[in-house]
């Protein structure tokens, strides 16, 4: 591997955002093993889905852009192919992880929970960071997770699964298929736009 493209990949948290994210990973089995063992609480595993895909989602924006402006004015746009590589590489770097993680500890309903959590707020964060700057796109998806799990119901009444697909049971229903559009609504805008200047 030649110095110009490591020195591009540190730069874009090549080697931390893993680390990062296999942390989070960690993070989760311990949370779920200390909640699960008390008795009275009902929900637990509701936080552990949402915040652990956030974080991960959060850490996908650190490998959009890097930090050294030089840097990336110097190398070519990456062409549509590319771009695809990235999205589906940084996407799986946010879910695999988890989905093991969860897989270990949790139900299979918070394990899919917490696997179409971190699909759809990685193409969150691929729809925005085409929209608004980079180092801004992980607000809005941390705005939105936070507000949904602290006002939304655990159910699907009053259309719930439509606004507050984050917090809802891993069953397949209506949070599977929002879930579902925004990541092919983010692939799709981050492929062929790229990310904002």
């Amino acid at each position: 591997m030649s110095a110009g493209i490591r020195g591009y990949l540190v730069d874009r948290g090549g080697w931390s955002v893993p680390v990062a994210v296999l942390a989070v990973a960690a993070a989760v089995v311990g949370a779920a093993v200390e909640l699960a063992s008390h008795d009275s609480l009902v929900g637990w595993w509701v936080p552990v889905a949402v915040l652990a895909p956030l974080l991960a989602a959060i850490l996908l924006t650190r490998t959009l852009a890097g930090t050294d402006v030089l840097l990336e004015r110097s190398m070519p746009r990456l062409t549509q192919g590319r771009r695809m590589v990235h999205a589906s590489m940084a996407m799986m770097l946010c879910c695999l992880p988890l989905t093991v993680a969860g897989a270990a500890v949790l139900e299979a309903a918070a394990t899919l929970a917490m696997l179409r959590n971190a699909l759809g707020l990685c193409g969150m964060v691929l729809l925005s960071a085409t929209v608004i700057r980079v180092q801004a796109a992980w607000m809005p998806i941390l705005g939105y997770g936070l507000l949904s799990m602290a006002t939304a119901p655990r159910d699907t009444a009053r259309g719930a699964a439509w606004w507050a697909w984050t917090v809802q049971p891993g069953r397949p229903n209506v949070s599977w298929v929002v879930a579902g559009f925004l990541v092919v609504a983010g692939v799709t805008a981050y492929v062929r736009r790229g990310p904002a200047a």
